[in-house]
């Protein structure tokens, strides 16, 4: 690497690191004097309040890198660019025999590598801290949450509830879920008050591989394999009041998340 592209790689770090900080700090700031009650809520002392707050806005720089990652980048090559033509270094380059082109490759390579940060942030830091990212200011994981009229899962399973309470992974209020055909052969629905995620290490598992169990057992066998199903007979008619009035328990469903 020679002098004029550590030269120029220094001058765009710079760049992009003042005006990131800019942003985001002014962000920060705003939005920590505007929500500090909500805060408060979660924490007991200055102290817990700060590891609070840090950790609320540490976990979200991920997503403002994501968001801001780009416009940034573009306005820290302008930067780096603009820096060199008001020092005069650029009509120096080129009375050297050093071409435009060469010039401004450091900035462009900086711009590609922060375009591969991005797609590492999106594919392996957000999807990490997904929960974390949906909580609100006063949202420390375990109060209730209302759910959205429909969510679904990894399998196409859709599942409705009233409310969720996360700290025992359960829906409640009300609970259905519509199984699609490549599991039973036909859409099918499964009613009942509530339903409980457990764990496939869990000793109660309802299956192998674990999944959603509702308030009462309903007795019958759980596929050891996802993609081996009971037979549709083994199941209650839709008619049946048994249908409606036990819920249901079925397999391989992932917890799903809502806030």
């Amino acid at each position: 690497m020679k002098i004029i592209d550590r030269e120029r790689f220094w001058a765009f770090l710079k760049a992009y690191v003042i005006c990131y900080i800019s942003f985001v700090g002014l962000w920060i700031v705003l939005d920590a004097f505007s929500n500090v009650d909500e805060f408060m809520k979660r924490a007991v002392g200055f102290r817990q309040l700060m590891s609070v707050m840090g950790r609320y806005y540490l976990v979200r720089q991920a997503d403002f890198f994501d968001k801001l990652g780009s416009v940034i980048s573009m306005m820290a090559a302008i930067f780096t660019v603009t820096w060199m033509q008001r020092a005069n270094e650029q009509l120096a380059m080129l009375a050297a025999g050093i071409s435009t082109h060469r010039m401004i490759m450091p900035v462009i390579v900086s711009s590609i590598v922060v375009s591969g940060l991005s797609v590492a942030n999106q594919e392996l830091i957000i999807p990490r801290y997904a929960e974390e990212l949906q909580k609100s200011h006063d949202d420390d994981g375990t109060q209730k949450i209302t759910m959205l009229p429909s969510r679904y899962d990894s399998r196409g399973l859709c599942i409705i509830g009233k409310e969720a309470d996360r700290a025992s992974k359960t829906i409640t209020g009300r609970f259905n879920v519509t199984v699609p055909k490549e599991i039973f052969g036909t859409g099918s629905q499964i009613e009942g008050k509530q339903a409980t995620y457990i764990t496939a290490d869990h000793p109660t598992a309802p299956c192998a591989a674990g999944g959603w169990s509702g308030a009462r057992r309903s007795g019958r066998r759980c596929p050891t394999r996802p993609w081996k199903t009971p037979s549709r007979s083994s199941w209650p008619s839709r008619t049946s009041p048994v249908f409606r009035r036990r819920s249901a328990t079925f397999a391989r469903s992932p917890e799903t998340s809502s806030s």
